[in-house]
């Protein structure tokens, strides 16, 4: 199997929630490598939940979960991580008194390889801002800075899946467009597949090659990204824009 048919996840009518509460029923969804996927949807619909449970947080009850082809339904958070799909979960989660570089370091922790310095060299250059700051704290750097050192860190264990849970949030207008940058060129120069639940619908759908829309823990609508920008529906109820 080549590595990009590897980054290949596909969920097949998956069925998941807390204790007696079913948040998801019946997901169904494929994410490519290399590609950016973006999750949409009002409170409480199941967004959240739908990255937690690919990443093994939450217990699928039905359904199938393949990564690169190969069933993946039953392993653990662990397991997933070490297979290749990270999270980097709503709101900061770095070690704020550890430098820049230390996170890193932390990154890859589940790692037993040589190659983490030439890695950490990598990230500075995918996220320049990093190298220049690599001495501080990670909790002296701005929101929007911390949000690219958690991408970085979770990119430390070369994921094939990349889980992002609202990534602009409480951000600038001039660092969300920098992260949306950041994740656009991480899927493109390193085949990652990137699925994004994110608040900033509209400039979230415009960087995708795909979106769905969660409704009550069902896909309420599909699409690649401009089809998703175009839908009427999409746009009256989720995006806040006029119909074209």
């Amino acid at each position: 199997m080549d590595t990009e048919t590897s980054a290949n996840l596909e969920l097949r009518d998956i069925h998941a929630g807390y204790g007696e509460l079913l948040i998801l029923s019946g997901i169904s969804l494929s994410a490519r490598a290399g590609t950016i996927t973006s999750v949409i949807g009002a409170n409480g619909a199941g967004k959240s939940t739908l990255l937690k449970t690919i990443f093994g947080m939450v217990a699928i009850r039905d359904g199938t979960l393949l990564l690169g082809g190969d069933d993946i339904t039953g392993t653990s958070s662990t397991a997933r991580l070490k297979l290749g799909i990270a999270i980097v979960p709503q709101g900061r989660c770095n070690f704020p008194q550890m430098t820049i570089r230390e996170n890193l370091e932390m990154g890859a922790y589940t790692r037993a390889d040589g190659g983490v310095a030439r890695d950490i060299e990598q990230m500075f250059d995918l996220f320049p801002v990093l190298r220049r700051k690599e001495r501080l704290q990670a909790g002296d750097m701005s929101g929007g800075e911390q949000q690219m050192l958690e991408m970085a860190m979770a990119l430390m264990i070369h994921p094939k899946v990349l889980l992002l849970d609202e990534p602009s949030l409480g951000l600038s207008p001039a660092m969300v467009d920098q992260v949306f940058a950041s994740i656009r060129s991480l899927a493109q120069t390193k085949g990652t597949a990137v699925i994004m639940v994110e608040q900033n619908a509209v400039q979230a759908l415009k960087i995708s090659n795909a979106g769905i829309v969660i409704e009550l823990g069902k896909v309420g609508a599909s699409g690649t990204g401009p089809e998703m920008l175009r839908n009427p529906e999409v746009r009256r109820a989720y995006l806040g824009l006029p119909n074209v």
